[in-house]
């Protein structure tokens, strides 16, 4: 894999971790005379404030990522009892 690749790539997979957006909408906070321009690519996709964005986003993220979280967590534990590990704390 080229450098240049490997760096769109990290890009994308940037966008899918909710850090991004959190730390963005903070930074626009906290600094005084933030501009509002659109940083992330997602903002072109949200013709809002890009704050709201944020929160939009982080929202939109939450609902995917939260019960597929809750599964993951749930499936590790019925491994864990099936093959024997936790018998002893469950």
């Amino acid at each position: 894999m080229k450098p240049a690749s490997a760096v769109g790539v990290s890009k994308v997979l940037g966008l899918l971790l909710p850090q991004a957006y959190a730390l963005d909408a903070s930074r626009r906070l906290l600094i005084a005379g933030s501009t509002s321009q659109k940083v992330l690519p997602m903002r072109s996709l949200i013709p809002v404030d890009p704050i709201i964005g944020d929160v939009v986003v982080l929202l939109a993220i939450s609902v995917v990522y939260v019960p597929l979280g809750y599964y993951a967590f749930r499936s590790g534990i019925r491994y864990a009892q099936r093959i024997g590990n936790l018998t002893r704390w469950v």
